[in-house]
């Protein structure tokens, strides 16, 4: 069954704690990422969200993270039915997904939503975007394979029930 949920509330499932966090699209429309809490273990994943001023607010209420998974891709979308296009990326670039990681103090951030929708002169994504990322964010980037894990501990990760309003 389906439930909507809202930025901050969440969702229990057997042993995980599933709080959501905000976002927002490159077409402005509010959107939610996810922290994905079990045991010791924290990851925050963020989907096709851009840049946003959330993530300090994410790291204060249920940071730091074990992994961090966020989109690279920077795509320039040139849509029909959005007419003009935007010169700006609709999701974060390799670079701001960096920043993003450092600010949510992820141990590991791990790049998503790249290679997969390239379709110029539509969709564009920036060249290299899993190079890109890698080399921005250093030492805390995974670039995986399909199928491929990663093993997430942090002890020091307690997860308190989350509340409305702001930090």
């Amino acid at each position: 069954p389906s439930q909507i949920v809202a930025p901050w509330e969440t969702v229990h499932i057997g042993p995980f704690a599933l709080p959501a966090v905000p976002a927002v699209d490159g077409f402005g429309y509010p959107q939610i990422g996810w922290v994905v809490a079990a045991g010791d273990a924290r990851v925050v994943v963020s989907g096709d969200t851009l840049f946003h001023g959330s993530w300090w607010v994410t790291k204060m209420r249920l940071g730091p993270f074990g992994a961090a998974f966020l989109p690279v891709n920077g795509a320039i979308v040139n849509l029909p039915h959005r007419q003009p296009p935007s010169p700006l990326p609709a999701a974060m670039t390799p670079e701001q997904a960096a920043a993003a990681a450092t600010i949510l103090e992820a141990e590991i951030a791990v790049p998503v939503h790249y290679d997969t929708l390239h379709n110029d002169p539509i969709y564009v994504q920036v060249d290299d975007p899993a190079g890109a990322f890698a080399q921005a964010a250093g030492a805390r980037a995974r670039v995986l394979e399909p199928g491929q894990w990663i093993e997430v501990r942090d002890p020091a990760a307690v997860l308190e029930p989350v509340t409305g309003g702001t930090a």
